[in-house]
């Protein structure tokens, strides 16, 4: 058992755990936020996915154990006040779930862009970590959507009621500046928001290509140094 926990815990010490998060992001924006309103237990896998993110994203970003113990309880708080209020629908509830995502959310992009911008050799798995972040903005920006919405009501966007899938696309559809229109914002806050997360999405490759290009590169087994 000791060795199995061992084993776990260096694999997320190791920057291979970068991927893993990257992959676990991929699969909780274009495969289980779409889908999550069009079934019951939807939600609950949604829910599930995102704890799972922040609790790997934590334990993969950073080694101080008392950080890593302190995101996990409150990730595991909220899920449980989540499930509770997923049968009594208290509106305030819903509020403080949406402020909790966008702050678990902007701790591990914070993380992440350390992590990625400090000096080093350049590697697979830090690129992985790049688009991470890339996808954590958006999410951080959908959790701030979902929480004005909550807030002001209907009076947020163009349509009425847009659900997290929703949301999701819209965040998505900004900070590439697509903006396919279905969707857009009518309060004055919200249109900020937006504003900003489609400067960030224009900035964030021409800030990240330049740094990565900056890095050493990773050296091939087998390569000597030649003295001439």
């Amino acid at each position: 058992m000791n060795k199995f926990l061992n084993r776990f815990v260096n694999f997320w010490y190791s920057e291979i755990s970068l991927t893993v998060f990257l992959i676990s992001i991929i699969l909780l924006n274009f495969l289980i936020i779409p889908v999550s309103d069009k079934f019951d237990s939807g939600s609950i896998i949604e829910k599930s996915l995102y704890l799972l993110v922040i609790i790997s994203g934590a334990s993969a970003l950073t080694e101080n154990k008392v950080f890593k113990f302190i995101v996990t309880a409150f990730s595991v708080m909220a899920f449980i006040v989540w499930i509770f209020n997923r049968n009594h629908n208290i509106h305030l509830l819903n509020i403080v779930d949406a402020s909790s995502q966008m702050l678990f959310f902007l701790l591990l992009l914070i993380l992440i862009l350390i992590r990625v911008f400090k000096g080093g050799i350049f590697t697979m798995e830090r690129l992985g970590g790049a688009i991470a972040g890339f996808l954590l903005t958006a999410n951080v920006f959908t959790a701030a959507y979902q929480m004005m919405s909550l807030i002001y009501g209907d009076g947020v966007f163009n349509v009425s009621n847009v659900n997290i899938a929703g949301l999701n696309h819209f965040s998505f559809i900004t900070i590439t500046t697509v903006g396919y229109g279905d969707i857009t914002p009518v309060h004055p806050f919200v249109r900020s928001l937006s504003n900003l997360e489609a400067v960030i999405g224009q900035l964030y490759p021409a800030v990240l290509i330049a740094r990565l290009i900056s890095l050493k590169p990773q050296k091939k087994q087998g390569d000597k140094n030649i003295n001439v």
